[in-house]
């Protein structure tokens, strides 16, 4: 079969690609999963011929896919077209990129919802499920709590140590949550323990629950103003004038902070309390755009 026959197949055949876009919350992780798929099919599919595609430079094709550029709106149908997303499979995919473009919290909480609505039982997967994790503060607090305290059927009892104190409903609710995707598990006698698992984050939804799960955080710490006395926690807040490089060096030093809270904690054997920390290292005044645009969560 000649070459051009083969391109001609390929394209009436992407639909059968066997890629699913539903399987994916990350538009550009399921442009990557199409291309090397096709790429694996036929070893003379490139950047190049994806571009002649969409009608964009093979640069572009390729920044896209690498997470470097986003889709812009007047190309976005031409990858609609390209890729043969048609019905809910076209609605997903815009989603999708609508999501990776936002950069507002709310709207991208708004966005994700929209999405897992749309997705339904489509692709039920464990990353997924692994993105609730961080919909609510007391998740992690409640793995930690049974890795000190016997958890078994006590629900009411347990939600009574976190503050503020969540319903036994919460609680038996948020373990069958961590008991799906790996995290606590149940011996044969009822108690619950944590897992030797960890989830590790990335990516753009992860991003958004992150986000939630910091705000959490800061709400629980302007709480704890109220409900804990000082002697139970620490709350500081201090002004400090810098410049780039002092900047980095304040960063680098919260880092080994943190590595020296870690190398401490690990020697603790008779815990009796969770505390959490959640530091906060924010411009209330800038002069210029201080030089740096790079995200972290």
């Amino acid at each position: 079969m000649k070459k051009k026959s083969i391109a001609k197949n390929y394209e009436n055949s992407a639909k059968n690609c066997g890629v699913s876009v539903f399987d994916f919350l990350d538009y550009r992780e399921y442009l990557q999963s199409w291309f090397n798929t096709y790429k694996l099919k036929y070893s003379w599919f490139s950047y190049n011929k994806f571009g002649q595609g969409v009608k964009l430079d093979a640069s572009q094709v390729y920044r896209i896919l690498q997470k470097q550029l986003h889709i812009s709106p007047a190309a976005l149908p031409r990858f609609c077209d390209y890729l043969h997303l048609q019905g809910l499979a076209k609605e997903y995919f815009e989603l999708l990129v609508k999501f990776g473009k936002c950069r507002k919290q709310a709207e991208s909480q708004k966005l994700f919802e929209q999405i897992i609505n749309l997705r339904g039982n489509k692709a039920r997967t464990l990353k997924a499920e692994q993105n609730r994790l961080y919909e609510k503060w007391y998740h992690s607090t409640l793995r930690a709590i049974i890795q000190i305290y016997e958890v078994s059927d006590n629900y009411e009892e347990v939600g009574k140590l976190l503050t503020p104190t969540i319903s036994a409903a919460q609680v038996r609710k948020s373990l069958e949550l961590l008991e799906n995707i790996d995290l606590v598990y149940q011996d044969n006698e009822g108690r619950w323990h944590a897992s030797e698992k960890s989830v590790q984050t990335g990516g753009q939804v992860q991003k958004v629950m992150v986000r939630a799960y910091q705000n959490h955080s800061l709400d629980l710490a302007k709480l704890s103003l109220e409900n804990h006395p000082p002697a139970k926690r620490d709350i500081r807040v201090i002004n400090m004038a810098v410049d780039a490089e002092a900047f980095d060096d304040c960063i680098e030093i919260i880092m080994q902070a943190k590595r020296q809270l870690r190398d401490r904690i690990e020697g603790v054997q008779n815990p009796d309390r969770i505390m959490r920390l959640a530091h906060a290292f924010f411009p209330v005044a800038q002069l210029n755009d201080g030089g740096g645009n790079n995200e972290k969560v």
